[in-house]
């Protein structure tokens, strides 16, 4: 049976993460849990997972369309502070160039619950 992402993903949103100048238990913990949900839910679309690169406290990476070759890049932000918006509501997307295309396309930002469905559209 299938693991719930989306409601891992509701208990991460919970979280208040704790600050570290190393990556903490919880923060991989996160970062497995995002990985898999990513995993699931490209297996559901055209896109391709083809870089995830888990940074301190972010994660960013890049979906590749299998239709017509578009990059998008993504970044969840640093999850230990919510200045004025939580990391679950704001995860930045942009069409790149390439998978190493950092400045790409403008910002757009949706919930981590809609990020590939939104990534794929985009990149049609």
């Amino acid at each position: 049976m299938a693991k719930d992402y989306i409601k891992a993903l509701q208990n991460w949103r919970s979280t208040e993460f704790k600050s570290s100048s190393g990556k903490t238990e919880e923060f991989k913990s996160f970062v497995r849990t995002v990985r898999s949900y990513l995993k699931q839910e490209v297996d559901k679309s055209n896109l391709q997972l083809v870089k995830f690169n888990v940074g301190h406290f972010y994660i960013s990476g890049f979906f590749w369309n299998k239709l017509n070759g578009r990059y998008v890049y993504f970044n969840i932000g640093d999850v230990r502070w919510h200045l004025g918006s939580h990391w679950a509501d704001s995860v930045l997307y942009r069409i790149a160039n390439n998978d190493r295309d950092f400045t790409g396309g403008s910002n757009r930002y949706t919930k981590i619950e809609n990020l590939v469905q939104d990534a794929e559209a985009w990149s049609m």
